[in-house]
């Protein structure tokens, strides 16, 4: 844009400064000229702007219509020659109409020329090169602006999607965050209270729970400095291992039934986030006396569903806003094609039920919701103090 002005203020001035040159030269010639000039710079500031072919279409209309006018009649009135303008007028029309509107709107402005030209007593020779070079200019004018656009779009799009992509890369690292880190932290105050009640009255069972606290949270410690190079990666093994040692020594009865085996990757991930989640969400949320593990493959799916009884919401499906396990949960099923519901039975049955596909599309980030609006649970108040589990 800086290019265009500079350029159309060099020919305005040059043909200026020759005018001024000769006789006819005056006061008044030189204010018309300055304040047109003024006029034009401005005019072709907003049209080569990005953002002029956002301008409604009758008020772009008006403004190159101005323009041409600016670039033709002022001279003709005061007796001014500055031959070279009309191409910048037609580089704007070009570069703002497209199409068939551009190519009338370049004629017109071609006749304005071709008229001035005439009247200023040029001959049909050098009236026809005058015209030929205003197209000319015109044409690179216009491929100078729309160049400039394209430019300025292509920065606009990087920026979108630098700024896209740090977004989408706190919402993994937060993500993450609660998957690998909660879990154990969760696991570890719970180990921590047994580990208080058994003090004094049960020494061995208190040094047990201890050094089990200690697995945990050297565990989150390097859960935690793998934050840094790697998206979590998890075993469907080691959690359901996990969960029927931790869930059996609190006095919840654990089935494990694992129909098929989950290849290693993303679903397995997935898997394994689940299986770590319900654990969490027993231990919380729930009088659970009894659990179990479902691994199976359905047609071309792999199915995890984890049922548990003494669940404290209501019967019905329960939303993905309930609580971030859930929906971290809902989006990693979505990053494998797959889904994750949730719901509560009549009879105190809490099952979340998640699917993936055998064959993982690449990752995305369109969310796959837990059901819809309307049928949502009231959500209970969180439970943090572990105490009564302990005990």
């Amino acid at each position: 844009m800086l290019v265009i002005s500079g350029l159309q203020c060099g020919v305005a001035l040059s043909a200026l400064n020759q005018e001024m040159g000769t006789a006819r030269g005056d006061l008044r010639v030189l204010l018309v000229a300055l304040g047109t000039l003024v006029a034009l710079l401005l005019l072709q500031s907003l049209h080569s702007a990005p953002a002029a072919r956002r301008i409604h279409r009758p008020y772009v209309i008006c403004t190159l219509t101005l323009q041409t006018a600016l670039t033709y009649l002022p001279p003709l009135l005061v007796n001014l020659e500055w031959h070279g303008l009309g191409g910048f007028a037609a580089g704007s029309v070009l570069a703002v109409l497209r199409d068939r509107k551009g190519v009338a709107g370049l004629a017109m402005v071609a006749v304005c020329d071709w008229a001035a030209c005439r009247y200023g007593g040029l001959s049909y020779m050098e009236t026809t090169l005058s015209v030929l070079v205003t197209i000319a200019v015109g044409v690179g004018v216009a491929t100078l602006i729309r160049t400039t656009c394209r430019l300025a779009s292509v920065h606009r799009a990087e920026a979108s999607a630098i700024r896209k992509a740090l977004q989408e890369e706190r919402m993994r690292i937060g993500r993450d965050m609660h998957d690998l880190l909660a879990a154990r932290l969760t696991f570890a105050v719970l180990r921590g209270e047994l580990a208080s009640r058994h003090i004094g009255s049960e020494d061995e069972r208190a040094r047990s729970e201890l050094r089990g606290v200690l697995k945990l949270t050297r565990g989150a410690l390097s859960d935690l400095r793998s934050l840094a190079h790697s998206f979590g990666e998890f075993s469907l093994i080691g959690e359901l291992d996990h969960a029927r040692a931790l869930l059996g020594g609190v006095g919840v009865s654990v089935t494990v039934h694992e129909a098929t085996r989950i290849p290693p990757g993303e679903i397995e991930t997935v898997f394994a986030v689940a299986v770590r989640e319900s654990v969490t969400n027993i231990l919380r949320h729930s009088e659970a006396r009894a659990c179990c593990f479902l691994v199976y493959r359905r047609q071309n799916e792999y199915v995890l569903s984890v049922v548990n009884d003494g669940a404290e919401l209501p019967p019905g499906p329960v939303e993905a806003t309930h609580g971030h396990g859930l929906a971290n949960l809902a989006s990693r099923a979505a990053g494998t094609g797959g889904t994750c519901t949730a719901r509560c039975t009549p009879t105190g049955m809490f099952e979340l039920t998640v699917v993936s596909p055998q064959r993982a599309p690449a990752r995305t980030a369109v969310p796959i919701p837990l059901p819809g609006p309307g049928t949502s649970c009231k959500e209970t108040p969180r439970r943090d103090d572990y105490a009564p589990r302990a005990g």
